[in-house]
């Protein structure tokens, strides 16, 4: 089953017009201004489990498929999922080495994350390693990917890589850090190998799998 045109509108609009826009105005505008840091962080309890239930409905049947394709093949998308994460930081570790002449500061993506956990390690260890593979799997690869790639999958997976990239270094674009868009090589090619488990596996879900283990990966070696 393909996801319907009016199934991805709804999900592209969950997720950037919902989550990525009014959600953070309202977080920074008025909750961070007017309640304070604490209610700020605290939000986002509330805000994880309603967007993932909000995506969860518009995926509908779709998703419902892709997770039974998953599960009924579990052990080969597991092991499928664990072979992205070790090609996920390879391409991290060689590109960032490529990267270091240029003497980039730290992302501001990743300082902001850094700030985050520092503050609220609960809300972020969900964000990060629930919340954000989840979301972003089913957005950039179960609707960009997929959907502009039905023809020709390296359109999709070139597409849904931009975009992918793109929105991880909009905080650095943002500050007026521009070098800092140099992170854009980095991220966009992370988002190309995880479309790769997709096309292999025929579920978006063993890339969630992959981000979930690279993301908990990530954070306990920051520890």
């Amino acid at each position: 089953m393909k996801l319907s045109a009016k199934r991805i509108a709804f999900i592209l609009a969950i997720y950037f017009a919902g989550y990525v826009y009014l959600y953070q105005l309202v977080l920074g505008e008025y909750i961070y201004e007017h309640l304070g840091r604490f209610w700020y962080f605290t939000a986002d309890y509330i805000a994880y489990p309603a967007f993932m239930i909000l995506l969860i409905i518009a995926g509908g049947r779709w998703l419902y498929e892709q997770w039974d394709i998953f599960t009924g093949s579990l052990f080969r998308n597991i092991f499928s999922a664990l072979k992205t994460v070790f090609l996920l930081y390879a391409v991290n570790i060689l590109l960032s080495l490529a990267l270091l002449p240029f003497g980039l500061e730290e992302a501001e993506n990743q300082v902001n994350n850094d700030l985050y956990m520092q503050n609220a390690l609960p809300a972020f260890l969900i964000g990060s390693i629930i919340f954000a593979p989840f979301a972003e799997e089913i957005v950039f690869r179960g609707c960009l990917c997929s959907s502009f790639g039905r023809k020709h999958f390296s359109a999709g997976a070139l597409l849904s890589a931009s975009v992918f990239g793109f929105m991880h270094i909009s905080a650095s674009l943002l500050a007026g850090n521009y070098i800092n868009a140099m992170y854009f090589i980095v991220y966009a090619s992370l988002g190309l190998v995880l479309a790769l488990p997709q096309r292999k596996t025929g579920t978006v879900f063993t890339g969630v799998c992959a981000h979930m283990i690279y993301n908990l990966t990530a954070v306990l070696l920051s520890l």
